[in-house]
């Protein structure tokens, strides 16, 4: 659980199966993690055929995550998740990469001109 509150970790299990990592946020309740790191943060291919059983850990911004889970070979192991921003947030530009693409626009605006 980050510190505040805002984001709550965990497992849940039913009666038959194995073991679901989930989320918690007040804004959108409880949601399975490996569905939502499939549909919203595009991670669909990479995480084909894993299972994350267990999610005991969230940084205090909400960006890293720690379970432990079972990849395509059947091999239970642990995992460390980095999103590109925190949960719930979208990706930004950093300025730099901002400030990069103008420049390159800018460049190819002078160079047709002066062809």
């Amino acid at each position: 659980m980050t510190p505040d509150g805002s984001i709550i970790v965990g497992y849940s299990a039913g009666e038959s199966g194995p073991s679901s990592a989930f989320v918690w946020t007040e804004e959108r309740g409880m949601e399975d993690f490996l569905d939502v790191l499939k549909t919203r943060h595009g991670l669909a291919a990479q995480l084909e055929d894993w299972q994350l059983g267990w999610l005991g850990g969230v940084s205090r911004n909400g960006q890293f995550f720690a379970g432990i889970g079972a990849g395509p070979d059947g091999l239970v192991q642990p995992f460390l998740v980095r999103l590109d921003a925190p949960w719930g947030t979208t990706a930004v530009p950093e300025p730099s990469t901002v400030l990069l693409a103008l420049l390159a626009i800018s460049s190819l605006a002078v160079f047709r001109r002066v062809i």
